[in-house]
């Protein structure tokens, strides 16, 4: 048995360098626990883009000259510095190649933020790759899983990011009313919660966005839609930023030009005739 698992072991290792060598994009090809990731690198026009790509899905990517950030939703958690003017400590929760907590601490110089991610390999390949620098004393990692960190945390925070959603197979326990009250209570008073979700906004893939708007609704005093990219039918899937706010927004009107093009995206009169998620209803997630 043991002669045939190091067999097995050496097949599959040898199956991945011919891989890449038929795939010369790829610069690296990891299995971890949780699933298969490749990091590559792709040429769009002029530019060339480093990607991280986990399973079938791409996860991140940056600019591989300036390193700026290529999803453009990510620049909608920025809102926070908008919404509460005095937020200097704030959660991620899902870490990927950390793209975002990259550009945060270049952006946020006395700023601090946590980072919930579950998986270790994810963040070896985001120091080796993405220009993650882990020795920040303003960066602190958790590789915990997320809803267990909202579950057990003792911290406060003034923000909590979620990017752990991948389209509708997305971890349903970070989805659900229980979820989103323990985030609410971890937050600080004014605070606000930030989630980047997958979904279309009408039509027959809209159950995302329509059931996690009436979850939050029941939960925070204020909520918020955006639409990522103003172009976009609202019949197709398309990145959609959900904001939740604990109490009243403490915004600081002198960003507003900074944020002018994200907040002009905000989805008026949204409405949603589903009910809440829960842990024992949980109609969406895998």
């Amino acid at each position: 048995m043991i002669i045939i698992g190091i067999s097995l072991v050496a097949i599959n290792y040898l199956g991945k360098i011919i891989f890449m060598k038929n795939n010369k994009d790829i610069i690296e090809d990891v299995d971890s626990e949780y699933s298969r990731i490749w990091v590559k690198k792709v040429e769009n026009k002029d530019v060339t883009y480093k990607t991280l790509q986990v399973d079938t899905g791409l996860e991140s990517y940056i600019n591989e000259e300036t390193l700026e950030m290529g999803s453009k939703y990510l620049y909608y958690y920025d809102l926070f510095d908008y919404f509460q003017k005095d937020a200097d400590n704030v959660l991620l929760i899902g870490g990927a190649a950390y793209t975002y907590p990259t550009h945060y601490l270049n952006k946020y110089k006395n700023k601090k933020i946590d980072v919930a991610e579950i998986d270790p390999k994810m963040t070896k390949l985001a120091v080796e790759n993405f220009n993650l620098d882990i020795n920040n004393s303003k960066l602190k990692i958790y590789h915990q899983d997320g809803r267990s960190f909202l579950n057990y945390t003792k911290n406060k925070y003034d923000c909590i990011l979620i990017d752990a959603f991948k389209g509708l197979n997305a971890p349903f326990e970070l989805t659900t009313y229980e979820a989103m009250k323990n985030a609410k209570n971890i937050l600080n008073d004014n605070g606000i919660i930030i989630t980047n979700i997958i979904s279309s906004i009408d039509g027959n893939d809209s159950d995302f966005i329509k059931y996690e708007y009436a979850t939050y609704k029941a939960i925070f005093d204020e909520v918020k839609v955006y639409k990522v990219n103003s172009k976009n039918s609202d019949e197709i899937k398309q990145n959609l930023i959900l904001v939740g706010i604990k109490g009243t927004s403490n915004i600081d009107e002198t960003k507003y030009s900074e944020y002018e093009k994200l907040l002009k995206n905000e989805i008026q009169n949204f409405s949603s005739d589903k009910q809440i998620v829960t842990d024992n209803y949980a109609p969406i997630g895998n």
